[in-house]
């Protein structure tokens, strides 16, 4: 069930970056970074982390269980560049979900911080919580 939610996640996250920021790279965790860092394009990379999980219900349907995680997304622009961009960024990252619910996920508020500059590029990182209640049949 976990591994379902992620992929609803990340299926969102990449329509929804392709309407915003169809110019800018998204990868995902487990994608080697140097796929994205060409020209000194910004570049986006999501992983869904997923959190605590517990049974909240049973019925002859099956038990409900509650996912709860966190969408979380570095955004990456070039250093010495100032910090807008990667704002401007973290914001459409918001607005991909933030405050929202489809298909059953509840988002949260997106929280989002400086990490600061390393090599070549400046790094923010823009969190959202999530929670899925799934049902689970009964075997």
């Amino acid at each position: 069930m976990t591994a379902a939610v992620a992929s609803q996640i990340r299926s969102r996250f990449n329509d929804q970056w392709a309407t915003f920021s169809p110019t800018y790279r998204v990868v995902f965790a487990g994608v080697p970074t140097q796929l994205a860092q060409i020209n000194n394009v910004p570049w986006v990379r999501l992983t869904v982390l997923p959190g605590a999980a517990q049974q909240i219900g049973i019925s002859i349907a099956g038990k409900r269980k509650r996912i709860q995680g966190t969408a979380s997304v570095q955004v990456f622009t070039p250093a010495g560049q100032g910090d807008g961009l990667a704002q401007e960024l973290c914001d459409r990252v918001a607005d991909c979900w933030e405050m929202s619910t489809i298909n059953g996920l509840i988002f949260r508020a997106t929280s989002v911080r400086r990490i600061g500059e390393s090599d070549a590029w400046l790094e923010y990182l823009a969190e959202t919580n999530y929670q899925a209640d799934v049902l689970v049949p009964i075997s």
